[in-house]
């Protein structure tokens, strides 16, 4: 079975361009590895890892596995994180976007992530934080609000009596380094103007399944720049 190589080719001293279908790159500076609807030959688990593997092995002297602090992967065509990017061991931020994350929880993300975002996303599971105790390192989470508040109805005053338990979500475990979790409700409905001037969507936030495990450490949640809820933690 052959694979797609990836070729890089020097743009600076500070950035390699990684020759995919799409625009990728690895950042030396930053430590940091784009990529952007990878053209991987079948999208199994089989071709990403012998794709990558070649990658790291074609350019040794750039030690992109242990160079890669920070990971943006966004695709459509694959279902959950590929287990490849278990072995890049020093990813501090990792993003991951796309539609068809169906199969994606943190059981599939690295030890050392420290800020964890998912924000791109139109299929995020409910039982994304399955697995997530293990994730010692973490500290920032970014999540959309859908897959855990609907298209938002949840925050509408007139609507409170209709909220309902969603028994598939999986709360956040109560990490010790986890300070803030931020819900961004760009393009899900939500009616800011009316948000704005309540403070009732506070206690929907806090008593919601997401939380009920971090609940006595929240000692805020604001609106942020008209973009989502921020959660913080003391």
């Amino acid at each position: 079975m052959s694979t797609n190589l990836l070729k890089l080719e020097i743009i600076n001293d500070m950035s390699i361009k990684i020759n995919w279908t799409f625009q990728n790159y690895f950042n030396i500076f930053f430590g940091r590895l784009f990529l952007s609807y990878p053209n991987i030959q079948e999208n199994t688990e089989e071709c990403w890892t012998n794709t990558i593997l070649q990658m790291l092995d074609n350019y040794k002297e750039i030690d992109i596995i242990n160079n890669t602090k920070e990971l943006y992967l966004e695709t459509d065509y694959y279902y959950s994180f590929p287990t490849i990017f278990l072995r890049f061991q020093n990813i501090k931020v990792l993003e991951i976007a796309g539609s068809r994350w169906f199969y994606l929880d943190c059981n599939q993300i690295p030890i050392s992530v420290q800020h964890l975002i998912l924000t791109q996303q139109t299929n995020l599971p409910q039982n994304i934080m399955i697995g997530a105790q293990s994730l010692i390192n973490l500290q920032k989470i970014d999540l959309d609000i859908t897959p855990f508040f609907g298209d938002g109805k949840m925050l509408y005053i007139e609507e409170i009596e209709e909220i309902e338990e969603i028994e598939e979500i999986e709360a956040i475990p109560d990490l010790g380094n986890l300070i803030e979790i931020s819900l961004y409700f760009q393009g899900c409905g939500i009616d800011i103007e009316m948000i704005e001037y309540v403070n009732i969507y506070k206690d929907i936030i806090k008593n919601h399944k997401l939380f009920e495990n971090i609940k006595y450490r929240i000692s805020n949640i604001y609106i942020d720049n008209i973009e989502g809820f921020i959660v913080k933690l003391s």
